[in-house]
């Protein structure tokens, strides 16, 4: 599953770009930010999409991915400010993803 999101996010993004697995399901896109490429929302957003389609070879598994995001200058000067930022953000994310399925008719609560 991981190899199949490594070649989606880099079947998405810029040859400029890097992509990095940075820890168990943790991924890392590194990209420059230029008045041709879209804001990083818009990129975000077309990595979630792509992440979202069912895996055809998993069993049409469906992963979900939460994202957070940096800019350098704005969010700090060094990898580990930058990495906090976009870590922070992501947490909110999920908890935001987490949030949303609590709130879901289609989830069925089991209670002892």
């Amino acid at each position: 599953m991981l190899k199949e999101v490594a070649d989606r996010l880099q079947s998405h993004v810029r040859a400029s770009d890097t992509i990095a697995l940075i820890g168990g399901d943790e991924f890392i896109v590194l990209s420059e930010v230029t008045d041709s490429r879209p804001p990083p929302s818009d990129i975000i957003e077309k990595l979630d999409e792509i992440i979202k389609e069912p895996m055809r070879n998993l069993n049409d598994l469906e992963v979900k991915a939460s994202f957070g995001s940096a800019h350098y200058s704005t969010h700090g000067t060094t990898p580990t400010e930058l990495m906090r930022h976009a870590d922070r953000h992501m947490y909110i994310d999920k908890q935001r993803h987490k949030e949303k399925l609590a709130q879901s008719d289609n989830i069925i609560k089991l209670t002892s």
